[in-house]
């Protein structure tokens, strides 16, 4: 009879020679597992749509800049970020072909005319003012480079802002002219601010209720004509807002003290010496001059006033 018994496998010694490819197989999953994870993790750290990439570059830009801002408190920039849309009757300092400006609007000033007696309107229209006066009406504020917003006004601002920067460039001298309910028949006062450009605080030096008997000539509005020193503002008080600008009265105004020094009549060449503590100045004396196609042309000469005559000197406020 055939014997049936046969060996019984060694089920220790099967496992043991299986366990190698299962270790391996392991291993490979949990490798493949790894790198799927470390291309998402780096995915959501680096890619620029990601907001963990977005925070990680706002915290090194500002760990590049901190250190910049602490050494140099003398360049600093204002602080306030410029909006995208103007704000009604708020002043904005920019540049503008190269030169500093200021922007401002209001809902009549947003109106503007394309081809046509149609009004459109929009938010981005204002006026700009330069420095030297000159205005421009319909500016867009998108135009105006590097624009922030350093004045806010409650009242409706009109035509009639004036500026000046002082020779460091650390604060701006404005003339605002507003039209507030005073108790005159024209409703209008003007203000001179002295605007600190780093801190942005402000400081009302000046106050004008135009049409008053204060200064008997000056029924128009004020334009900034020099700065000295960050203590004297010399200012050109005209008689009407379209008079021109060379035959205004003047007013010499000590801004530590408030007080002040108005000299009526036709005076130019202004000049300030806080050492000496006068100023000079020439009168001013009328020249023909050639003209063509002007209104105020005579026979094909213009009038002109000019600084002539002998340097008179007076005390400052």
């Amino acid at each position: 009879m055939e014997n049936t018994n046969q060996p019984i496998p060694n089920q220790t010694s099967m496992m043991a020679s299986n366990t190698p490819h299962r270790s391996n197989t392991l291993l490979i999953v949990i490798a493949i597992i790894l790198v799927v994870l470390g291309l998402l993790v780096g995915y959501f750290l680096f890619s620029p749509k990601s907001t963990i990439h977005q925070v990680i570059k706002v915290l090194n830009l500002q760990i590049q800049i901190s250190p910049t801002i602490v050494a140099n408190q003398s360049t600093l920039i204002p602080t306030q970020t410029s909006d995208l849309i103007p704000q009604e009757n708020a002043l904005y300092l920019g540049d503008y072909e190269g030169k500093k400006a200021i922007f401002y609007t209001n809902k009549e000033e947003q109106t503007y005319y394309v081809n046509g007696p149609t009004p459109h309107a929009s938010p981005y229209i204002g006026i700009l003012k330069l420095a030297n006066g000159v205005g421009i009406t319909s500016f867009d504020y998108r135009k105006l480079e590097n624009p922030q917003k350093i004045y806010t006004e409650s009242n409706k601002i009109i035509i009639g802002v004036t500026f000046a920067l002082n020779s460091k460039g650390s604060f701006l001298y404005a003339g605002v002219l507003t039209n507030t309910k005073s108790g005159l028949n024209n409703d209008h006062i003007e203000r001179m601010y002295k605007i600190n450009l780093i801190t942005l605080a402000n400081e009302e030096i000046w106050l004008h209720e135009v049409g008053s008997n204060k200064y008997p000539e000056a029924k128009g509005r004020t334009v900034i004509n020099q700065v000295t020193d960050d203590k004297y503002l010399v200012l050109m008080l005209l008689s009407c807002d379209g008079c021109e600008s060379s035959l205004a009265d003047i007013l010499i105004l000590n801004m530590a003290t408030r007080q002040e020094k108005y000299i009526q009549g036709k005076i130019g060449d202004i000049q300030v010496n806080p050492n000496s503590n006068t100023f000079t100045y020439k009168k001013l004396a009328p020249f023909k001059k050639p003209c063509i196609g002007s209104e105020f042309c005579d026979s094909g000469q213009i009038t002109v006033y000019k600084p002539s005559g002998q340097t008179l000197i007076e005390t400052l406020p």
